[in-house]
């Protein structure tokens, strides 16, 4: 099953707000391991569960969303799962965002988003975040950074364009990673002058800061943001 061991590691954490970046093909996947998890037979029909589609809510909606967080599950868990969650606006954002920060120990929401662009940093500063991209995109992006099969080195903007990409989340590790070693072995045996050979190292730590970023699934933007305030700092 695609994603599940990212899933479980995901709902077997300590937090209780989800926010998934990723084309809306984990849906089905979620929903497998949810049922798995907490043993439910008839997903869409559990007095437990309850999926929202972002773009038809309205504030009327947010109003009986937050009510129904505070009832206590029938089962062992609720479930709330938003998808499209970056269709859901910023005053549904604001009044979520309360209840979001003190959510019941049995309560659980997760909320599917193509990109986090439109979401609040609130919102997003107290979400576990797992980003998944999608797919179909890599192979081309992982292509754009290769040289007759062998990474290239990695501009400045190249790092930005990556971390802003549709790669999934192993295949950014394993491109930064592979880069930074290619351009290990440029340091090791190249005569170049010293400018040069700075500023190879100062894009290997920008290239480590994001790597351990994601690692940490640390929020994508806020990774872009620490990153530039490092680099403008830096400079």
């Amino acid at each position: 099953m695609k994603y599940k061991d990212d899933i479980y590691r995901m709902i077997d954490s300590a937090s209780s707000f989800f926010l998934i970046e990723n084309d809306g093909s984990i849906y089905e996947n979620l929903k497998s391991c949810l049922s798995e998890k907490y043993g439910i037979i008839d997903f869409e029909n559990d007095m437990d569960v309850r999926i929202y589609e972002s773009q038809n809510l309205q504030i009327s909606d947010i109003k009986r969303i937050i009510f129904e967080i505070g009832l206590r599950p029938y089962g062992d868990a609720k479930l709330i799962i938003f998808r499209n969650f970056e269709k859901v606006g910023e005053l549904s954002q604001n009044a979520l965002l309360k209840s979001i920060e003190e959510l019941p120990d049995d309560t659980r929401i997760f909320s599917i988003c193509s990109s986090t662009v439109n979401i609040l940093d609130t919102i997003r500063s107290r979400a576990y975040y797992l980003y998944t991209g999608n797919a179909a995109n890599v192979s081309e992006t992982y292509m754009q950074y290769t040289d007759s099969g062998k990474i290239r080195e990695i501009s400045e903007d190249d790092i930005f364009k990556i971390m802003e990409s549709s790669m999934e989340k192993d295949d950014v590790l394993e491109l930064l990673k592979s880069s930074m070693s290619s351009m290990n072995d440029s340091i090791r045996t190249s005569l170049s002058n010293d400018m040069y050979m700075a500023g190879l190292i100062r894009r290997m730590n920008w290239m480590q800061e994001c790597y351990n970023y994601i690692s940490a699934n640390c929020n994508k933007n806020l990774c872009i943001d620490l990153l530039l305030y490092k680099i403008l700092e830096e400079k």
